[in-house]
């Protein structure tokens, strides 16, 4: 990690800390514990010791209060598991509290844009329904979600204006779009991409969707192009008998649970790798203690 902060550090001052930054994430088993969180953040900000470098956490409930404490304490923080609007409200107002320190949030809205394919069974349907009754998100429903908390100029205000919030003396706020590859074929490869681009916004897209953007993805502003559209989207909702925070707060718990199967299984890895290791050096007949 300090390696990779390290090359990137002259893009770093050359966009004077727009750009330039590696993530590290806390353990996904503090989800729910914002003091262990924070201690932990601490911890691995102190040892990594670089400006571009952020620190990862998920946006629970829970870590609501993590966020800002670290932010004020200038760790830049990137926020992770972000699905709903209220919860990146919330994730705004914590940011801003206290004006103490200078720290960079980036928040990373939907690790995984797909939710009729990303969802829990009983949310899949739901979903699925909506996009066949709902002619504006029948290509790409999620993106209303998305583009509603990027026009925000302060805490709870959903008013069309710049993406990058700065409070007065803090750090910058940008949107992150996360892994924004599609997984329904029917779909554009550059659904997820071509409907997010604006200005002060990072798009993380896996290698393939990467190379089918160079290759025929248009450049031009969208994020912006029908202001009213994102909410007339949501407003709409009711009417598909979708429950938008309930399978939010599903898709959060869901993606917490995911992280942490992904983090136990790397650990297993590490462990069934150190005792191999071991068994390999010890001598003929000798086992492992």
């Amino acid at each position: 990690m300090s390696r990779a902060a390290d090359l990137l550090r002259d893009e770093y001052d050359r966009t004077a800390a727009r750009d330039g930054f590696v993530s590290f994430e806390c353990t996904p088993d503090l989800a729910d514990d914002a003091t262990a969180t924070v201690t932990q953040a601490l911890d691995l900000w102190r040892r990594l010791d670089r400006l571009n470098v952020m620190i990862k956490v998920p946006a629970t409930d829970a870590e609501i209060s993590a966020i800002g404490e670290l932010t004020a304490l200038g760790v830049n923080v990137n926020v992770a598991v972000l699905f709903s609007i209220e919860r990146h409200e919330q994730v705004m107002e914590a940011y801003s509290a206290d004006s103490s320190g200078a720290g960079t949030l980036v928040r990373q809205l939907g690790p995984s844009p797909q939710w009729p394919h990303s969802s829990s069974p009983g949310s899949t349907p739901r979903l699925t329904h909506c996009c066949r009754l709902i002619p504006p998100c029948a290509a790409g429903w999620p993106s209303p979600t998305r583009r509603l908390p990027t026009n925000d100029t302060s805490p709870g205000s959903r008013s069309p204006a710049g993406r990058c919030w700065r409070p007065p003396g803090r750090g910058r706020s940008g949107p992150l779009w996360a892994s924004t590859g599609t997984k329904n074929p029917a779909h554009s490869e550059l659904l997820y991409v071509e409907q997010l681009i604006g200005s002060d916004v990072i798009n993380t897209m896996p290698e393939k969707t990467l190379v089918a953007f160079s290759d025929h993805g248009q450049v031009r502003p969208t994020l912006d192009a029908k202001p009213g559209g994102a909410q007339r989207v949501l407003n709409d909702l009711p009417s598909a008998d979708i429950d938008l925070p309930r399978v939010t707060s599903e898709l959060e718990r869901e993606g917490v649970e995911s992280f942490c199967q992904s983090y136990r299984e790397l650990l297993d890895c590490i462990e069934a790798r150190s005792v191999e290791l071991q068994t390999s050096a010890l001598p003929i007949g000798a086992s492992p203690t």
